[in-house]
């Protein structure tokens, strides 16, 4: 039996991860990667993370900023962890 609720969250990303601390890892340290599979993080993503910040009092990191003002990882890591290559180390 689906309910509604089951219904909202079939095909949904989920991060188990605190979500202050994703925000300042990513902001901090200019990777904005899914730390689980190294895959690189969508916008819309960043901006849940900091609507998920927001909702939850938990003060502010600029996800979306950051990210906007530096349009890119740092590392390639997300990037390659895209290609058989990178899958592979």
């Amino acid at each position: 039996m689906e309910t509604d609720a089951s219904a909202n969250i079939q095909g949904r990303r989920f991060n188990l991860f605190d979500g202050r601390a994703l925000a300042n890892y990513v902001v901090s340290e200019l990777q904005f990667i899914d730390p689980f599979n190294r895959r690189d993080l969508t916008r819309p993503e960043l901006e849940a993370l900091d609507a998920y910040l927001a909702v939850h009092k938990l003060g502010t990191a600029g996800v979306v900023e950051a990210y906007d003002d530096n349009g890119t990882t740092i590392s390639t890591a997300g990037a390659q962890a895209q290609t058989p290559g990178g899958r592979a180390l």
